[in-house]
């Protein structure tokens, strides 16, 4: 579905690309992809673990965690292609636990990359300076394409290649901007 955001200048549409599972409510990693070295993704219900600050997880009770170890990849490739001229952004809730004893949330990359080469064409880095403990906060990720990457695959995700405490992961999104 297309969304108008201006009734004054040229209509911007929005339009929804599917992710599947993208709040992790099948209490698993369906439709994700993990891998790297000793990769370890979970998925945690969050009810009454007392994890985050009241109603910090904004749709359902799952939350994905990259997990202490080194190179962590956790990623959905797509049947959806990259539009030439067109920005499309990836957009998830990430955050840390109330429990803030032991070392930093580990820096955790949010990007977007084409699918045939894994080749990152955007990214944005989250550290543990731009989460309060127990709260989830959106970050997103844009990236316009090029007419070379007209029908190029499109994948979106995650990656980290340093330790640190949990990155809980939740609610994605990806859409693109028709105009």
């Amino acid at each position: 579905m297309a969304l108008c955001l201006s009734a004054v200048a040229p209509c911007t549409a929005v339009l929804d690309i599917p992710l599947t599972n993208p709040s992790f409510e099948t209490g698993d990693l369906t439709g994700w992809t993990t891998a790297g070295e000793a990769t370890e993704v979970t998925v945690f219900n969050v009810t009454g673990a007392d994890l985050f600050v009241g109603d910090a997880i904004s749709d359902g009770t799952n939350v994905a965690g990259i997990v202490r170890k080194t190179d962590v990849d956790l990623y959905q490739s797509l049947s959806d292609l990259y539009t030439a001229f067109r920005t499309h952004r990836f957009s998830c809730f990430v955050g840390e636990a109330i429990d803030n004893s032991g070392p930093d949330m580990r820096p955790l990359s949010m990007e977007l990359r084409r699918a045939d080469t894994n080749a990152v064409l955007a990214s944005t880095t989250i550290t543990d300076v731009d989460v309060d403990n127990g709260f989830m906060y959106l970050f997103s990720v844009e990236y316009t394409a090029p007419f070379a990457l007209n029908g190029v695959e499109i994948r979106v995700g995650f990656s980290s290649s340093v330790t640190g405490k949990i990155a809980y992961v939740d609610d994605c999104s990806l859409i693109t901007f028709i105009e």
